[in-house]
């Protein structure tokens, strides 16, 4: 879905990645994506374009599985913005019988070309890394040609 709406001051949008206003937890993969929809609403200001592929069919998510995705989908777009000069951000969310993957991808040019493996990772990644691994899922942060893709996959259930 791309989006376009009245311009918004970047400093309030800086503001507004740094700190999110609370929203609900995602109960489902729809009501996640409707938050995704939400966040592509909010920096369409920007000139970003953003796409969202959700999965097939709705799933119920655990609240700290929802939890998770929700954060992840937030520091996607941070990450981006803070790292890149991305032109687009996809959002792929996808299912299978026992696991809900969400990937964040940003396209455009990197500002930085250094490894991530050579910077110590911030502590939004971190502490989303360790979420993911508590939960029993996984989270990865790595470039690509275009710019940056972080993947959080989890299981459909409570560890």
């Amino acid at each position: 879905d791309l989006h376009s709406f009245p311009t918004r001051r970047s400093s309030d949008l800086w503001s507004w990645a740094l700190d999110p206003p609370a929203t609900p937890t995602p109960h489902t993969t729809n009501q996640l994506v409707e938050i995704m929809k939400s966040l592509s609403q909010t920096f369409s200001s920007t000139g970003l374009g953003f796409r969202i592929t959700p999965p097939p069919d709705d799933r119920p998510l655990p609240t700290p599985i929802g939890e998770i995705l929700h954060i992840a989908a937030h520091e996607g777009v941070a990450n981006a913005l803070r790292h890149s000069h991305p032109t687009a951000i996809h959002f792929h969310l996808s299912t299978t019988d026992d696991t809900v993957t969400l990937m964040v991808e940003d396209h455009g040019d990197p500002t930085d070309t250094t490894s991530t493996s050579e910077k110590p990772e911030g502590y939004g990644l971190r502490s989303l890394r360790e979420r993911a691994e508590h939960a029993g899922g996984t989270m990865t942060a790595t470039p690509t040609p275009t710019g940056f893709q972080l993947t959080t996959m989890l299981p459909l259930r409570e560890a």
